[in-house]
């Protein structure tokens, strides 16, 4: 536990206001210029998700939707992006604890360079909410 708040302290320091949610287990990261995220402790690491709900358009055109998933995980870094079974977009990344300050920076580094990645395709946008 005590990773995970180290993880929080960093985020904050950043400039991220941190939100406890569910029991102290899942929490919200807020900031003025990065997209929202949420992030938990999972299999000995933090996982960070970014979930934007699919669009009319997205759920008709699933495929053509699926296609541009698989365009922006070639381009991504620590990032992994799919469609859950009610075709909203998840974005995740993991990042193996111990926390260390270095690793952690150029991990959200990276992040943040992969979240800019889904507003680059410009196609994408027409199959989110």
């Amino acid at each position: 536990m005590a990773d995970i708040q180290e993880v929080q302290q960093h985020l904050e320091f950043q400039g991220y206001t941190i939100q406890t949610l569910e029991h102290g287990k899942h929490y919200r990261a807020v900031h003025d210029r990065f997209l929202n995220f949420l992030f938990k402790a999972y299999r000995g690491g933090v996982l960070l998700t970014i979930i934007f709900r699919g669009s009319a358009h997205g759920k008709a055109h699933r495929n053509e939707f699926l296609s541009h998933v698989n365009e922006l995980n070639t381009s991504a870094g620590v990032a992994r992006a799919y469609l859950d079974q009610d075709t909203d977009f998840i974005f995740e990344a993991y990042c193996p604890l111990p926390y260390e300050r270095a690793a952690f920076a150029s991990f959200l580094d990276a992040w943040h360079a992969d979240t800019a990645l889904v507003f680059q395709i410009e196609a994408f946008k027409q199959f989110l909410d």
